[in-house]
C-alpha cells in the first residue's frame, strides 16, 4: 500500500474510531434537541481540523497546526460546559468549574508555548514530507482530532 493510501485509511479509521467513542460513550448522556452533545463535540473537533487543514495545505504550511489544536480544545471545553450549565437536567459543581479552570489554563499555556516555539523555529521539521502531500498532512490533521476528541472526553 502506498503512504497516501495508507494515510487515507488511517484517517477514515480515526474518525470511525472517534465514532465509535462516541457513541460508546453518549449512551445516557446530555442530549440537546435529541442529540448527544458528545455528538455535537465530535463534529466541531473534526470540522475545525479540517476547516484550518485547508489554507494550511494550500500555503504548504504547519505553522497554524499547534494552534488550532490548542483552539479546538477550547472550543470543545467551552461547547460541552455551556451544554452542561444550560441543559434542563444538568447541573454545574465546584468539580466542574475547577476542571474547565484547570484544562483551559493548561491549554492556553501549551497552545501559547508551541505556537511561539514554531514561530521562533519557523518550520516543524516533521512535517517536510507531509505538508507537500494532500493524505499525508490530512492524516495528521486528523489524527489530531481523534486526539483532542479523546482527551476531552
Amino acid at each position: 500500500m502506498n503512504p497516501g493510501s495508507s494515510a487515507c485509511a488511517v484517517s477514515i479509521i480515526a474518525v470511525c474510531i472517534a465514532s465509535l467513542a462516541a457513541l460508546a460513550c453518549a449512551q445516557g448522556g446530555l442530549q440537546s434537541g435529541g442529540l448527544p452533545v458528545l455528538f455535537i463535540c465530535l463534529g466541531t473537533t473534526f470540522l475545525l481540523q479540517w476547516l484550518i487543514f485547508i489554507p494550511s495545505f494550500i500555503w504548504q504550511t504547519e505553522l497554524y497546526y499547534d494552534l488550532t489544536g490548542s483552539i479546538t480544545t477550547l472550543a470543545i471545553i467551552g461547547i460541552a460546559f455551556y451544554f452542561k450549565s444550560n441543559l434542563p437536567g444538568s447541573d454545574v459543581d465546584a468539580r466542574s468549574v475547577i476542571l474547565v479552570a484547570l484544562v483551559t489554563a493548561w491549554t492556553l499555556r501549551l497552545g501559547a508555548f508551541l505556537f511561539m516555539r514554531i514561530h521562533r523555529a519557523g518550520e516543524d521539521r516533521r512535517f517536510r514530507k507531509w505538508k507537500k502531500s494532500f493524505p499525508l498532512f490530512f492524516r495528521t490533521w486528523t489524527l489530531q482530532g481523534l486526539w483532542i476528541f479523546f482527551t476531552c472526553l
